[in-house]
């Protein structure tokens, strides 16, 4: 049987659990990362830590349908905001 095709994964959110997660990514079989969503002008701009910042969180819709999207963003207060976006 064939190894499954790797599906770009974006992560919602360049910061230190968005990072430690793309590392993560990077090393699964069955992943390939592509990169960051992010508000961050600066970031968007000269990407992450080495990793490209591919636009805003609201941008997602603009990405290839075969993305998969996790989310690093998190706060009692702003997770809902982030979910209805």
């Amino acid at each position: 049987m064939s190894e499954p095709q790797a599906r770009p994964i974006v992560i919602l959110g360049a910061g230190g659990t968005g990072l430690a997660m793309a590392e993560s990514v990077e090393r699964l079989p069955a992943g390939r990362f592509t990169g960051f969503l992010d508000d961050d002008p600066a970031k968007q701009s000269d990407g992450y830590e080495g990793f490209s910042v591919l636009g805003g969180l609201d941008d997602w819709p603009s990405l290839p349908g075969e993305c998969l999207f996790l989310s690093s963003l998190y706060g009692p207060n702003t997770n809902r905001v982030f979910f209805d976006r």
